[in-house]
């Protein structure tokens, strides 16, 4: 998964911090104004970036890591994957039967 790296901020005309260089405070008040979809590309981006032996400290107070889903949900979560492909590749059209 090879993405272009461009840091946010320069992507959107922002200016670029150096690194070591960021007040955390001013970081926790920008990811709090942050939406929902941006924070979730920044914790992804975090979980990338993350040693794996620290992931549990990150996020196991949410996120169960040491648990398999039930083959069931397991199951289910794979026919809704093919069902979104299937339907995302098409273009839907409804129309009214009224006239």
């Amino acid at each position: 998964m090879d993405r272009a790296v461009v840091p946010p901020a320069l992507a959107h005309g922002g200016v670029a911090v150096k690194p070591g260089r960021v007040d955390i405070e001013k970081l926790h008040v920008a990811l709090r104004r942050l939406g929902r979809g941006h924070l979730l590309m920044v914790a992804e981006r975090a979980i990338e970036m993350v040693p794996k032996a620290k992931l549990l400290a990150l996020v196991g107070d949410m996120v169960r890591l040491d648990q398999q889903p039930p083959p069931r949900l397991l199951a289910l979560f794979s026919e809704i994957t093919v069902f979104s492909e299937n339907h995302s590749r098409r273009s839907v059209c409804w129309t009214s039967t009224r006239s």
